[in-house]
């Protein structure tokens, strides 16, 4: 079987779902063949439920993603000097 389609799922954040529409769109995702997609997202501080369209997708969306790599020490460190050097050579340039 084929990916579902985007309308799979009668979840959106602006709708309140009851319970029973929750275990029917589990229910529906499992006929597809693909249960093992409905994931949280991989940044912890958002944990949203989402269903993997791809099957190396970690996170729920662009923001998530780039949320997670910033909180990163390798990006951190990146940052820091980054900052660091643009400051100097902002700072050579008044003087």
């Amino acid at each position: 079987m084929g990916i579902p389609e985007k309308g799979i799922f009668p979840v959106t954040t602006a709708i309140r779902v009851t319970e029973i529409e929750v275990i029917l769109s589990i229910l529906r995702l499992s006929d597809t063949g693909h249960p093992d997609r409905l994931r949280t997202c991989a940044h912890e501080p958002c944990s949203r439920w989402m269903f993997k369209r791809f099957e190396h997708q970690s996170f729920c969306g662009r923001k998530c993603q780039q949320n997670a790599y910033q909180s990163t020490p390798k990006f951190k460190e990146h940052r820091r000097r980054w900052e660091r050097d643009y400051y100097w050579n902002q700072y050579a340039k008044l003087k």
